[in-house]
């Protein structure tokens, strides 16, 4: 039996300028960093951090040697912020460093949260498996915990594809 769960907020797989984006533009870096916010969160218990520029390029993989890694980690965090609303940040001038909250709206909707295995981010899963698998595993516990017959559920691709706004291939 599996105890320790990073709380992923529900209304991220609901909202469809939040992850169905990220699986619709196939935004990995973006879901990489924001499920390892997820999990300093669950380590840490805070929800605020200032967070290295090199520890934010390890997590997307970025080369902060190259100009366009730099890049790609304030664009992570541009998109992160500006386009999902799942945090803020502000550029600190000490160290290459960022101050990077949770936006906590997101944590307080009419949904429980998607308990995610802590095991699932230690063994790495999310770097091992693709981002649509990754949403079809997490559809996949909140179809679970609403079940009448847990574990199990069954529901058609495209019913699930409505409820959770993605194109039903997604699911496949």
């Amino acid at each position: 039996l599996v105890k320790d769960f990073v709380e992923v907020p529900q209304g991220v797989f609901f909202n469809e300028n939040m992850f169905p984006e990220m699986l619709d533009e196939n935004d990995r870096e973006a879901w990489d960093m924001y499920f390892t916010l997820l999990f300093m969160r669950k380590a840490q218990g805070v929800g605020t951090w200032e967070i290295k520029a090199e520890d934010i390029a390890s997590v997307i993989g970025a080369d902060l040697t190259k100009k366009s890694g730099k890049s790609r980690v304030r664009k992570t965090l541009l998109r992160l912020e500006d386009d999902y609303g799942l945090i803020t940040f502000s550029t600190l001038k000490k160290e290459n460093a960022f101050k990077v909250a949770l936006t906590e709206g997101v944590f307080q909707s009419d949904f429980k949260p998607v308990n995610v295995p802590v095991a699932f981010y230690q063994y790495g899963f999310q770097k091992r498996w693709s981002l649509p698998t990754q949403y079809a595993y997490c559809v996949s516990l909140i179809m679970e915990s609403e079940s009448k017959a847990r574990p199990y559920w069954m529901s058609p691709a495209q019913q699930l594809a409505e409820r959770f706004s993605i194109d039903p291939d997604s699911l496949r």
